[in-house]
């Protein structure tokens, strides 16, 4: 569960005003594909809000999460057991 809390509080990183268009991973783990799924569920239960799912395949899945000052974005890569926090 503590990377479900680390990525978390790196994902409120999203209050701070950003100043680059580009995206900028701000962590990125070995997770299996349950647990990084879990990431997004916890993001959403934690603030509130729904994710805008860009990507959801059985390989793949991209959560976005908006807010006044930019995106956060959750990758779920089943192949390279792998989340991807990013902010846009």
């Amino acid at each position: 569960m503590s990377i479900v809390k680390k990525i978390f509080a790196i994902s409120c990183l999203a209050a701070v005003p950003q100043f680059s268009l580009a995206e900028t991973i701000v962590k990125q783990e070995t997770v299996s594909f349950e647990g990084c799924l879990k990431v997004i569920q916890v993001t959403a239960d934690q603030i509130g809000l729904a994710p805008k799912l860009t990507v959801d395949t059985d390989a793949l899945r991209v959560a976005e999460f908006g807010a006044p000052d930019g995106t956060v974005v959750i990758k779920c890569d089943r192949a390279a057991k792998q989340v991807t926090v990013s902010i846009k």
